[in-house]
């Protein structure tokens, strides 16, 4: 027997390498390295590793592939005998070559798109017995053998081709846990190509900003080819029976993972088949039980063609100020009528009494829905008190459609005009305005030559009970102000792709469109909304007539002319609290008259909700009563309106009265005027007073008795606006001291001082006196009732 000699020792902490190449924690002993100068990455290594079974030796060389970013495919195999009598001293031996040396026929050129290089690297694993299986141990002179270190490797690293590139990295095997990624997809109902986007999704969220680099290692984010050969190869022929069986299943079981306490959902089939899948989370439900609107309107917005299998979405949704908010979910595979009032009926079971702000089963009073006959039978039913209206935006999108439809030759001059008629028509107010332009559309369509165009607006005029805003009384849909707010930005929260899976589906309706609304309430308590949501008025809606004054910086007047044209109304808004003197508590949207502001002035009531409000849109999303009342306070802490037993207004004590401002007016004139009298008797004014003796200026008294009279209407009527300047402006009279100064302010009163063409700065000295510490005082009856409502609720 040769005597076996080996200088080995463990391996060098200094060598970077091979410490950088071979997997941690195991013991080696290094025997060889060779590495050259020029290129180190080439070395060849002769080592010995402390393992002793087949199994740990295979989970080194894998742990090896996963650190040095290499694939190695088996080129040799030997026969390794195994019970009693083998006499083979090796438990284990393989022979290893880089998986780009696919060694291919000899016929000609490789074609580019290969991965073959004829890469010469091996890898030799070799794990000798130590003893066979009657205990005998080995009688090797190898002292490797006798310390333990059974496994033997040799690695020639000499590739002829970058080995962490991208082109590389793509070309490497699936690992075994990517692969259980995939079939756990596949187990919930996900096909081949969802699968990998999911996937891709996950790695993403998982590794960042590394993602980059991981997603072109195909250990980590396999190709779409390799998706399918798994899929197929599990499933075959019978995948499609095997998962229709599982699919309800698998949504059950993704609901409840969301829903411990399985109050949020409801699953049902109809009696063909059909499944039902209704979601109501908890911040839709208090949107039922503290959101007023939620009485008044709601509105069915349906999204089809989502995923593969055809599910169709329905969301139930309320207006608010800051946009759309849901009441439920409605998921189902079919669009029957069955359907709809089976998804209607499970959500009455989730809801309490309390659903639809205390009407309960009874639903609210309007619900908007498309132009379908038999989904509007089916509201009808469940819900037999609420007026049905179909939508006349989607009716203005149809027709848009059917205009720019090259099939009905409506040439491009007159597709604007023809659209611009039946908008007006849609958007008229009154039956009689109905009737007029309808006739003035017919008619210019008549003069175009559009026959089909008139036979398309005639069969839509047929239908005017269902669409028209002016055959409904019902004051939820006045001034059209909810139509334009209830718009699921789809798209947006649920990122539609073809190709969605129904399982993946649910994960956004559950993970995405719950959580953005909710997010939009919170912002709103936080006052940090972008804006407030105005409805889509018509343009011309308050008539030319109209004008719009700005009183200071929070208050404006909106003078509209009515029908008649013999009278005025003047509706007072506070653009700083978004009130109206006209609000009748509908959705507390932006009514018109603030859009007349906002269009004139460029005056946003976004950026504030009063106190009341936003804590109520921070209970609707989060469900936690507001506790810290200093929360949603103000920088500047406005004074309230006391409200006595019989309903009347008072001030309080501490607030500067009305009253006070004329008295001190009052005061103020009357030492004037007694300090002129004592000033015009001086010698310099006597001539004066001598020609003015016996004159009585009747005419000019009686004027000025009437401004005055005039001045304190308004100042009683609105202290808001007039408080500050007429404190001004008896500080400025009682300063005036010389006579010749007062005649002449008093001559030039109400001229304008700007010159043509030119912008004078003003300082805030020039401005008007800020008067916002008073504007709760002019707050009506009607707006105090809007807030206790809100308190009480």
């Amino acid at each position: 027997m040769a005597n076996f000699k080996c200088e080995c020792e463990t391996l060098d902490p200094q060598n970077t390498i091979l410490k950088d190449y071979l997997p941690t924690g195991y013991d080696y002993r290094l025997c060889l390295f060779e590495a050259p100068e020029d290129n180190s990455e080439n070395f060849k290594a002769s080592f010995r590793i402390k393992l002793s079974t087949r199994d740990k030796v295979e989970a080194w060389f894998k742990a090896l592939q996963e650190k040095s970013a290499t694939t190695w495919r088996v080129r040799k195999t030997y026969p390794c005998n195994h019970g009693i009598g083998a006499r083979n001293k090796n438990i284990f031996r393989l022979d290893y070559g880089c998986h780009h040396n696919t060694r291919p026929k000899p016929k000609g050129e490789p074609r580019k798109s290969s991965k073959h290089t004829s890469c010469s690297a091996t890898v030799y694993l070799v794990v000798k017995r130590q003893a066979d299986e009657r205990g005998r141990v080995s009688r090797s002179s190898d002292p490797h053998i006798r310390m333990g270190y059974l496994t033997r490797c040799t690695i020639n690293n000499s590739h002829n081709h970058a080995i962490r590139s991208a082109e590389a990295m793509r070309r490497r095997d699936v690992s075994q846990e990517t692969r259980g990624r995939l079939l756990k997809l596949y187990e919930e109902g996900y096909k081949p190509s969802a699968a990998l986007e999911a996937l891709k999704l996950r790695l993403q969220e998982e590794y960042g900003s590394d993602y980059a680099q991981k997603s072109a290692d195909r250990s980590v984010c396999p190709d779409v080819q390799y998706c399918f050969r798994l899929y197929y190869s599990l499933y075959k022929q019978d995948t499609p029976k095997k998962i229709r069986k599982t699919l309800l299943k698998a949504i059950e079981t993704k609901l409840r993972l969301n829903d411990i306490n399985d109050n949020y959902f409801k699953m049902a089939t109809t009696g063909e088949g059909h499944a039902v899948v209704v979601i109501c989370s908890a911040s839709m439900q208090r949107v039922h039980e503290f959101w007023p609107t939620s009485k008044e309107l709601c509105y069915l917005d349906t999204f089809e063609g989502l995923e593969r299998q055809n599910w169709r979405v329905t969301v139930l949704l309320t207006p608010s100020p800051i946009g759309e908010l849901p009441l439920g979910i409605l998921m189902s595979s079919s669009g029957s009528s069955e359907t709809l009032s089976l998804g209607l009926q499970l959500l009455h079971k989730l809801l309490p009494k309390f659903s639809y702000y205390e009407r309960g089963h009874s639903g609210p009073s309007v619900v908007i829905t498309r132009e379908d006959a038999e989904e509007q039978l089916t509201l009808h039913k469940v819900y037999p008190t609420a007026e049905l209206l179909v939508n006349p935006q989607a009716l203005i999108q149809s027709a848009k459609d059917w205009l720019w439809n090259p099939v009905n030759s409506v040439s491009k001059a007159d597709r604007q005009e023809l659209l611009r008629h039946l908008r007006a028509v849609i958007e008229a107010r009154t039956p009689d305005d109905l009737n007029s332009i309808y006739e003035l559309a017919r008619q210019d369509a008549e003069n175009r030559t559009h026959l089909d165009f008139v036979e398309f607006l005639d069969n839509l005029y047929e239908r005017r009970e269902m669409w028209s805003l002016a055959l409904k009384s019902s004051p939820a849909l006045l001034n059209n102000r909810v139509l334009g707010t209830v718009k699921v930005p789809m798209e947006k929260i649920l990122q539609k792709v073809k190709g969605y899976n129904i399982l993946r589906l649910v994960d956004d309706l559950l993970n995405r469109l719950g959580p953005y609304y909710e997010r939009k309430l919170i912002d709103a308590g936080n006052n940090g909304s972008e804006r407030v949501t105005f409805a889509s008025y018509p343009t011309d809606l308050l008539g030319p007539e109209t004008t719009v004054k700005k009183v200071n910086e929070i208050d404006y007047e909106v003078l509209v002319d009515t029908s008649d044209g013999q009278n005025l109304t003047c509706f007072h808004i506070n653009m700083e609290h978004g009130l109206c003197s006209c609000h009748d508590e509908q959705g507390r949207i932006p009514c018109l008259h603030q859009m007349a502001v906002f269009k004139k002035f460029g005056k946003n009531s976004g950026t504030f909700f009063p106190t009341e409000l936003r804590s109520l849109f921070t209970k609707i999303a989060t469900g936690k009563e507001t506790q810290d009342d200093v929360w949603y306070q103000p920088l500047t802490v406005s004074r309230e309106v006391q409200i006595t037993s019989d309903g009347k207004q008072e001030l309080p004590l501490e607030d500067i009265k009305v009253q006070e401002a004329m008295m001190e007016l009052s005061a103020v004139l009357e030492q004037q005027a007694a300090s002129r009298m004592i000033n015009d008797s001086s010698d310099d004014d006597e001539g004066r007073m001598e020609e003015t003796v016996g004159y009585v200026p009747r005419e000019a008294h009686q004027q000025l008795q009437e401004v005055f009279a005039d001045l304190e209407k308004r100042l009683l009527d609105d202290p808001v606006a007039f408080e500050g300047p007429v404190r001004a402006f008896a500080k400025n009279y009682l300063e005036a001291v010389q006579q010749g100064r007062l005649a002449s302010a008093v001559g030039s009163f109400g001229q304008s001082r700007s010159v043509t063409g030119s912008k004078i700065k003003r300082t805030g000295e020039d401005l008007a006196p800020d008067t916002s510490h008073l504007h709760v005082i002019a707050e009506t009856e009607e707006v105090h009732r809007r807030k206790m409502a809100v308190k009480r609720s």
